[in-house]
């Protein structure tokens, strides 16, 4: 099926994103964990920076969480 034209596509659940798992990058370490050495958040193209909160989706892919929750209230 083709969406018709124009239509916007719906935006996530302000509960859904609020929902969301946290990471609180607190100290430099994390950044050299397994897990977290070379993350760059796709969506501002930037890496993570002791401070910041980092938010994974269902998907296990991470994101400031500035970025994604932005990203996820616009209509697409």
């Amino acid at each position: 099926l083709q969406a018709q034209a124009g239509a916007k596509k719906p935006v996530a659940a302000k509960a859904a994103v609020e929902a969301l798992p946290r990471i609180q990058i607190e100290e430099p370490a994390v950044l050299h964990s397994e897990k977290w050495h070379g993350f760059e958040c796709t969506v501002c193209q930037d890496p993570a920076a002791v401070g910041d909160t980092l938010i994974e989706l269902p998907c296990h892919h991470s994101y400031h969480s500035d970025c994604i929750i932005e990203w996820l209230r616009r209509d697409h």
